[in-house]
């Protein structure tokens, strides 16, 4: 039944290595897809740039924050251990005030009078 007329007989009527080209070449593999890895390794180097920009922006604006001792040692403050946590949000410039509204901010117990826009 191996004569040589069947399609992979030899010369001499033996079979063969699988044909290398031509139509059924590769044992009829069909070929990979590749746009699902195309589409994962995009996803992935997206999401690698957005974590590594999104951590220099934190470490950005983490060296521009700029902290004082607000209450360095005064009076009546209480040990260490046994006081109270504040946070002081804002700007001390008294720059735009007017003479008058500068003299109602003398201390924190005080509100500042709201300068006026010339």
């Amino acid at each position: 039944m191996t004569g040589a007329g069947e399609a992979g007989a030899g010369a001499a009527g033996e079979w063969g290595p699988p044909p290398t080209h031509g139509p059924g070449a590769g044992g009829g593999r069909r070929r990979r897809r590749r746009w699902p890895w195309v589409v994962l390794w995009t996803v992935v180097a997206l999401v690698v740039v957005v974590a590594g920009a999104g951590t220099a922006v934190y470490f950005w604006a983490d060296g521009r924050v700029r902290t004082t001792d607000a209450f360095g040692e005064y009076a009546g403050r209480p040990k260490a251990g046994q006081g109270t946590d504040w946070l002081l949000i804002g700007s001390d410039s008294r720059a735009t005030l007017t003479p008058s509204s500068a003299a109602n901010c003398t201390s924190a117990r005080t509100r500042c009078a709201t300068p006026t826009p010339s």
